[in-house]
């Protein structure tokens, strides 16, 4: 019977919109400090956020890994740089309907959601299945 509804809903949630399934993030900038952006991307529960240059354009996404890796070098280099930064995975609409990010599912791990060309938020493989489990 549990399988049963686990389908019933994918089928249900398939027609729904990303909107309100996202979690909102918050971004940062080329020269943030990384100890401050790392705190408060854990305060926040993030593993990866956006990063913008001067132009407020989204240039790259610094990870939970990357930090990692950076907390290792000396202090003068603890700032983020656009050479630090993993690339942009895809971005959706958050009016897009949540079965045509399926396929993206495949290949990555999350998408970066848009609201009139600014990222709003991201939604991860994990969200999506929580979705499902309701």
């Amino acid at each position: 019977k549990k399988i049963y509804e686990y389908f019933e809903r994918l089928e249900k949630i398939n027609g729904d919109t990303i909107e309100g399934k996202y979690k909102k993030i918050k971004s940062f900038k080329i020269g943030d400090d990384v100890k401050t952006v790392s705190t408060i991307m854990a305060k926040h529960g993030f593993s990866q956020v956006p990063i913008y240059d001067k132009n407020k354009i989204c240039v790259g996404m610094l990870t939970d890994k990357i930090i990692t890796k950076l907390a290792n070098l000396r202090a003068e280099n603890k700032k983020i740089k656009q050479s630090n930064l993993d690339p942009i995975n895809p971005k959706i609409q958050h009016t897009d309907i949540l079965k045509s990010v399926e396929d993206i599912f495949e290949l990555y791990d999350y998408v970066l959601v848009e609201k009139k060309g600014k990222i709003v938020g991201i939604l991860t493989r994990q969200d999506l299945n929580q979705e499902l489990l309701k």
